[in-house]
């Protein structure tokens, strides 16, 4: 607690330029001997701090001083502000950015972009609404579409955003099933945030992902993938499971469950890949590819 305390401090007394013990005090709901206690433990730490005794006085900074000189090395300061850069697209504009480039004494060098929306901006929306919902514990209610297009209603009690495999997932508490879910942000439609609280007590302490995983058995599937989908390939599967063969085109082997999400995978590269094994995944693609074909 002290040190949260002695960072603030720092803080205020670059914000305020001068401050009161009694204030400051007041504050942290501490004493005034406690505060000038931690005014001697600052300037042991080496900031360069003082109290000016008499009208006008207080505790002060010594003029041009930056928190970087004592604290914090350059890389650590780097790292936070480049945190920061990549959290204001989560949080909305503000100005802590550019007050933290001042406290440390740096230029705000914007050399990271973060856009959570996709290309038409059309998902922003709905993610400032879950992060209010998240930090504000407030349900969370959704159409949630399902991989084969079945539309169900669902509440959550929400706990934490997720971002996995180039997607970004809401995790939570669903009302419905009374069981811990996770549920992709591209299928969560007429997302809406009620005005009921819920205490995190609710929510139990376990992992969807990680009950997920272990509740999972993969299949191992061959495929075979032409050369001409490079561009690709190492987008979609890790580069241990990716065989590159004499001809240019790919041998790649993976263990996933099967279900529709692996189907639309392997059709999306179109007459490009073909499933060496297993069998019955060969059968299924040519009744899907059947199916499609007479809708033409």
């Amino acid at each position: 607690m002290q040190n949260a305390r002695l960072f603030e401090i720092v803080y205020i007394l670059l914000e305020s330029g001068s401050v009161t013990a009694a204030k400051l005090a007041e504050r942290f709901e501490v004493s005034v001997r406690t505060i000038y206690r931690d005014i001697d433990a600052l300037s042991q730490a080496g900031v360069p701090v003082y109290a000016e005794r008499g009208k006008g006085g207080g505790i002060r900074l010594m003029e041009g001083y930056s928190i970087e000189r004592s604290l914090l090395s350059e890389s650590e300061r780097t790292e936070v502000l480049s945190a920061l850069q990549g959290f204001s697209a989560m949080m909305g504009k503000g100005n802590a950015l550019e007050k933290l480039s001042a406290f440390f004494g740096m230029e705000n060098e914007s050399w990271l972009d973060v856009d959570l929306s996709n290309w038409c901006g059309s998902d922003k929306d709905v993610f400032k609404l879950i992060r209010g919902a998240i930090t504000e514990r407030h349900i969370l209610s959704f159409d949630y579409y399902s991989p084969n297009g079945d539309v169900s209603s669902r509440s959550i009690l929400p706990t934490k955003l997720r971002f996995k495999s180039r997607t970004w997932y809401c995790q939570g508490f669903c009302l419905e099933k009374r069981a811990m879910r996770i549920f992709k942000l591209s299928r969560m439609k007429q997302v809406s945030v009620s005005d009921d609280h819920f205490d995190a007590a609710d929510i139990p302490d376990e992992d969807p992902v990680e009950n997920f995983v272990k509740n999972q058995s993969g299949t191992k599937i061959t495929l075979k993938i032409g050369g001409e989908m490079t561009f690709r390939i190492y987008d979609d599967f890790d580069e241990s499971d990716i065989t590159r063969l004499p001809d240019g085109d790919f041998m790649v082997t993976v263990s996933y469950p099967v279900d529709g999400w692996v189907y639309g995978l392997i059709l999306s590269y179109g007459e490009n890949a073909e499933v060496i094994e297993p069998k019955f995944m060969r059968d299924e693609l040519r009744r899907i590819t059947e199916n499609i074909k007479n809708k033409y």
